[in-house]
């Protein structure tokens, strides 16, 4: 895409949010960019369409399928229950052991 485009596109829509700011400008250099800007870019715009109605559009749910389908926003990394349990386990232990 053009710049001058994205530019225009972003003034004509009045804009005003830093993160579809920022949005704008890792897509102007989407071929430059790393996948770490490209993740983010993707969630972003994911998220805007979710939260702000004004700039969901008629591709919103193909975009969110791809999006979806081709991984491009990172999985949220989750302990498993045995880690949590061990965690708060060496926690009280530790506190216990302070307190006596």
């Amino acid at each position: 895409m053009d710049r001058t485009f994205l530019m225009k596109s972003q003034k004509n829509l009045g804009i005003d949010s830093s993160f579809l700011k920022q949005a704008r400008r890792v897509s102007a250099d989407y071929g430059r960019s790393n996948p770490g800007e490209r993740a983010g870019l993707s969630a972003r715009m994911v998220n805007s369409q979710r939260v702000d109605g004004k700039f969901r559009s008629d591709i919103s749910k193909q975009y969110m399928g791809t999006v979806k389908s081709k991984k491009l926003i990172p999985q949220d990394k989750k302990l498993p229950l045995w880690a949590k349990a061990a965690a708060g386990f060496a926690t009280g232990y530790a506190i216990g052991k302070l307190i006596d």
